[in-house]
Parts: structure tokens; sequence; C-alpha cells
């Protein structure tokens, strides 16, 4: 029984320090997508997306459309 706690005791604290470690990496951002599809018939369609995105902290500001 005291090996079962020992071992998930150490499994639980290698998995804090890995997600810790991994979190003091990451940014913070945000990204808003706006879709408009338009039909041309009951078989085809045109589809427009445009993204508006924030990374790096919100100092990078990204537009991409098609």
């Amino acid at each position: 029984m005291f090996c079962r706690k020992f071992f998930v005791g150490a499994v639980l604290s290698a998995l804090f320090v890995f997600a810790s470690a991994a979190t003091a990496e990451r940014d913070s951002g945000a990204s808003h997508n706006l879709l408009i599809k338009a039909p041309i018939n009951d078989d085809w369609f045109v589809i427009s997306r445009s993204n508006l995105a924030y990374r790096n902290d919100f100092d990078d500001l990204f537009l991409g459309f098609t």
C-alpha cells in the first residue's frame, strides 16, 4: 500500500513540475474569426474567412483573409 501511494505521489509531483515549466514559456493572445458563406446554387457556395489574431502577449497583430 505504501509503495502504491509513493508511486502515485511521485507521478503527480512529476506532472506538476513539467506542467509548471511548460506554462512559464507560453504567451497570451486572442483570435477572432469572421466567416461569410454565400450560396451559388444547391451544390456550390463561396466562403470568405477573415482572421484577426494577437500573439506574443498582445504585442503582435496578425490579419489574414481568404
